[in-house]
């Protein structure tokens, strides 16, 4: 049957195959080719998008590590095992009668105030009313100011007698880590 075609209908006729294979052929294998390239794109920019994730998470992790190295070291620079205010206040009454027995200053009363209860801290002041030397005082003062865990002088008045004496009111604040609140974190 195709011998007896006409040579002008067989050009035709391989031209109209050309056209098809062109078509159904090479068309779909092109759009596939451009589907593939842009879904690789896609890809490249997602593997781009997880990398920088994934360093802001080591750079976050490494931040969270240094954190908590800070917050373990500057724990000693508080009262340990502090649970609630009482015990804070219990505890540096303690300290701070030692250092008045110490030092040797008359103390004629200790007064707490309202006790602050942050979120990282415990905060309790203290008021002294006392009589002394100067030097006992200066050695008062010292050991307060010395002490491993925080203690803080926030206001200080002072009377000088003749006789080398002084009295005086001293404002102290006692700190401690407030470990109840922080332990679910």
């Amino acid at each position: 049957m195709i011998k007896h075609i006409s040579p002008k209908l067989r050009i035709i006729l391989l031209l109209l195959i050309c056209v098809a294979g062109v078509r159904f052929l090479l068309m779909p294998l092109y759009d596939w080719q451009e589907q593939t390239q842009t879904r690789i794109s896609v890809l490249q920019k997602s593997i781009l998008r997880l990398d920088g994730l994934e360093k802001n998470r080591q750079q976050l992790e490494a931040t969270y590590n240094e954190v908590g190295e800070r917050l373990k070291n500057m724990e000693e620079y508080f009262q340990a095992d502090i649970t609630t205010p009482e015990s804070l206040q219990l505890k540096a009454q303690q300290i701070l009668e030692q250092m008045v027995a110490e030092s040797g200053i008359s103390s004629q009363g200790m007064n707490w105030s309202y006790v602050n209860v942050g979120q990282l801290l415990i905060r309790t002041p203290l008021r002294i009313t006392f009589q002394s030397t100067v030097d006992q005082f200066y050695d008062f003062m010292y050991r307060v100011e010395t002490y491993p865990q925080l203690f803080t002088i926030d206001s200080l008045q002072v009377t000088k007698f003749k006789n080398d004496k002084v009295s005086g009111v001293m404002d102290i604040t006692a700190y401690a880590l407030n470990t109840a609140a922080n332990k679910g974190k």
